[in-house]
This record gives structure tokens, C-alpha cells and sequence, in this order.
């Protein structure tokens, strides 16, 4: 923590700095509103840093750093300075500040030119020192939980237990239903349409030995299609059972047929 003076004959200016640097863990000491001011107190309270406004009312921020360089080789002085005075911060610098901050300036640059010339406050190495501590302990938990964890694993699923074949015919996907969706095989039908919906310009095709009468299998059906569709890909359906090509035909208005030949794309 830095007992600081902040030399700037702008009240708001004055302020601003002060909340910032409290609220970086240093302590405001004095005040001055002048070049003259500044050295008379400096000259009855040193303190270890001063942050000091180019240009002030008598004598300017410039003549103030030569006088108080006089009396003190060691205090920190940054350069409070805006774009058009920037070209007198290196006469300053010259006569021993050791840094300068631009007008308007924002909290993040305050902080980060006080962190170069007088490092971490204890406030802010606790902070630093904490968020380590989580970004370790949070690294830990994981590795924890890894190892807990089974590892994935990719297992053959049981052929004669789905209802339905995969293959490739003439560049299309094709799956052909070969038995009834029932309770028992429903959750392998998910499985599988949410795979396929990971290929892309795939022409689909679903190939119905035996119409989908479970309702939430060909509302997953029905899913399917409008999803592949509203990706602009291609998608059939082939229904041997008149009835159920009826219900599809309904529902979908194209891309239904009663045999796997009339299909023309």
C-alpha cells in the first residue's frame, strides 16, 4: 500500500483517482490544487508516490517535479497528461517521474501503470493469490472426476434386436423397417435417426416392409423428415401397406411412393 498525493486542480479529477486508488488498497494522504501547493506540503508530509497534472494554475506540474526531485530522489511521480501535453511528459521524465497515464482514463489503465511502478498492493496480491488457489483446486476437481468417470465406450449394438436394416443403395441411405417400432426397440430407433441427422447432402431413404403404427415412433419419423427437409435435403418414404401410405401421404404431400423404382431423384 502506497500512501499517495494527488496534485490536480480539477475536483473531479481529484475524485476519480482517489476512488480508484482506494479501491486498489492505497491511501489518498493529501491533496494540492497547484505546482507550489504540492511542494509545500510534500515539503512538511512526504509521501511515497504523487500523481501530478502537467498543467496547473502558478507553476505547472513540470517546475513542481523539478523542485520536489530536489527534496526527495525517491518518491514515485506518474504524469497526469492529456494528448495535446504529451510531448511535455518527456521533460518530466527526464527530471525523474517514472510514469504518465493519458486523459480520459479508465480504471484498467490506472491500475496497470501503478502495477508497473510499484507492483501488486497487498489487496490485489491476495486477490491474484486466490483466484490461483480456485483456478488449481477447480483443475484438481476435474482430474478427480476423470478418473471417477468411466471411460466411453462404443459398443456394438445387438443387430437382431433393431427393427430396421442400414445400407447405401444407388448414393441413397436406406432404411429399411423390417419388423414393427414397439416399446422394446423404440430407443435404438431414436438412436439411430438422431445419428443420421449428423450426415449432410445425404439423400434418405425410408424403406416400410411394415407401416409405423407406434405413435411415437412415426411422430420421430415424421421429425426426421420435416428436419432433413428444412435443411433443404432430400428425404422418402417407401410404404408397402396401403393404408399406411395413406396416412403418410397425408401428412407429407410429396416424397411418399409405393415402391422404391418410382423414386426419380
Amino acid at each position: 500500500m502506497a500512501n499517495i498525493m494527488i496534485v490536480d486542480d480539477s475536483p473531479i479529477i481529484r475524485r476519480s483517482l482517489t476512488r480508484i486508488l482506494e479501491q486498489l488498497g492505497h491511501q489518498v494522504v493529501m491533496e494540492a490544487v497547484d505546482g507550489r501547493d504540492a511542494v509545500e506540503k510534500f515539503k512538511e508530509r512526504p509521501v511515497d508516490l504523487i500523481t501530478m497534472d502537467i498543467h496547473l494554475p502558478g507553476m505547472n506540474g513540470i517546475e513542481a517535479v523539478r523542485h520536489i526531485r530536489q527534496i526527495s530522489s525517491s518518491v514515485i511521480i506518474i504524469m497526469i497528461t492529456s494528448v495535446e501535453q504529451k510531448n511535455m511528459v518527456y521533460d518530466a521524465l527526464k527530471l525523474g517521474a517514472r510514469h504518465y497515464i493519458v486523459k480520459p482514463f479508465t480504471d484498467e489503465k490506472v491500475k496497470e501503470v501503478f502495477e508497473s511502478v510499484i507492483g501488486l498492493t497487498p489487496l490485489q496480491e491476495a486477490a491474484q493469490q486466490r483466484k490461483q488457489q480456485i483456478v488449481a483446486e477447480t483443475r484438481e476437481k476435474a482430474a478427480e472426476e476423470r478418473k471417477k468417470r468411466e471411460p466411453l465406450k462404443l459398443e456394438a449394438p445387438a443387430l437382431m434386436a433393431m427393427p430396421f436394416e442400414i445400407g447405401v443403395k444407388d448414393g441413397r441411405v436406406v432404411m429399411i423397417m423390417q419388423r414393427h417400432v414397439n416399446l422394446t426397440n423404440l430407443a435404438h430407433f431414436h438412436a439411430c435417426l438422431q445419428g443420421m441427422l449428423y450426415l449432410r447432402s445425404t439423400k434418405f431413404v425410408f424403406d416400410l416392409w411394415e407401416p409405423i403404427n407406434d405413435e411415437e415412433g412415426l411422430r420421430l419419423l415424421l421429425d426426421f423428415i420435416t428436419t432433413v427437409r428444412n435443411r433443404k435435403g432430400t428425404v422418402g418414404v417407401v410404404v408397402n401397406d396401403l393404408a399406411a401410405f395413406n396416412v403418410l401421404k397425408s401428412k407429407l404431400t410429396t416424397g411418399v411412393y409405393r415402391k422404391y423404382e418410382e423414386i426419380d431423384w
